[in-house]
């Protein structure tokens, strides 16, 4: 007898040590969850799953490694992240395609919460890179001292045009930005 979704999801988020890190479902007519698959693995392990005549949802767990832009299957080094992934391939009739988009709402009301959500439309888009970096964008503020190659806690200044405060001429009480023509 196949997995239950809601088992299958319980599983996935209750138990960080166990092996099984996706599930693979679709939404039935009915509105009802349907394992496809479970499963170990990244994104791409999944994506081995998912067939190009039929649309399908992940739900996967991920770990946001400390280091920048990664994930791993180790929880213990970073935060456990969810996220639901909609598997609709662009080889789909417009009409199964819409039914899709359409089932989508009831897909995001069985497995929430999750904190990221991407959709892929061919292989090429099952990519565990691009999951990183949305995991890395949802999980809030990077302090990391190499972002974007400067520290974010001081504000570049060109050092042609210096920019500094005057008080303003006539009333009007406050300061303004003026830049010299140096």
């Amino acid at each position: 007898m196949a997995e239950d979704l809601q088992s299958a999801l319980l599983r996935l988020r209750s138990d960080p040590t166990s092996s099984l890190l996706y599930v693979v479902f679709t939404v039935d007519a009915n509105g009802n969850g349907v394992v496809k698959h479970t499963g170990n693995g990244a994104l791409v392990a999944a994506g081995e799953h998912l067939r190009d005549d039929e649309s399908a949802f992940v739900v996967i767990r991920v770990f946001a490694a400390e280091e920048k832009g990664s994930l791993t299957t180790e929880g213990d080094l970073g935060r456990r992240k969810m996220a639901l992934v909609r598997w609709t391939p662009d080889t789909l009739p417009a009409q199964e395609r819409a039914a899709v988009h359409g089932a989508a709402p009831r897909a995001r009301e069985l497995v929430s919460p999750y904190g990221v959500e991407m959709a892929c439309l061919s292989r090429d888009d099952i990519d565990d890179k691009v999951l990183a970096e949305r995991v890395r964008i949802a999980s809030g503020a990077n302090y990391d001292a190499s972002a974007c190659g400067q520290d974010q806690t001081t504000e570049a200044v060109s050092s042609s045009k210096a920019a500094f405060s005057r008080p303003r001429p006539r009333g009007g009480g406050g300061r303004r930005l003026i830049r010299t023509n140096q």
